[in-house]
């Protein structure tokens, strides 16, 4: 993602929230796959590499990583300040995208921790 397509990217799809990650890295972390794979098509998402300087201070963005959640009908984005661990991620993602999405928690079955199962 670079600042002549950042435009283009959060008007396309104006319904549905679109997530950046700010990052250094060069590839594309694996927990932001598995969240892009989760959310399929309830939220977009976006690499914005930390050499972008104009698209981290039009997000106030000062550390990497950092992930950043636009929605159309808010004026701010909204900034995601927890654990960068999928889990926690998830969550964030769950409440502002459009529709919940089941799933982020334990892949243990907890199904064998109720009795009444």
């Amino acid at each position: 993602m670079t600042a002549g397509n950042l435009d283009t990217f959060t008007k396309e799809s104006p319904s549905v929230p679109k997530a950046l990650l700010f990052t250094k890295s060069t590839g594309s972390p694996m927990i932001y796959k598995a969240l892009s794979v989760s959310f399929e098509s309830k939220i977009f998402f976006g690499i914005v590499r930390s050499s972008e300087e104009l698209l981290m201070d039009k997000y106030g963005i000062t550390k990497v990583p950092a992930i950043v959640l636009i929605k159309a009908n808010e004026k701010l984005p909204k900034k995601y300040d927890g654990e960068m661990n999928y889990k926690m991620i998830f969550e964030f993602f769950n409440v502002y995208s459009e529709a919940f999405v089941a799933g982020g928690g334990s892949s243990v079955d907890s199904s064998a921790s109720k009795a009444w199962l």
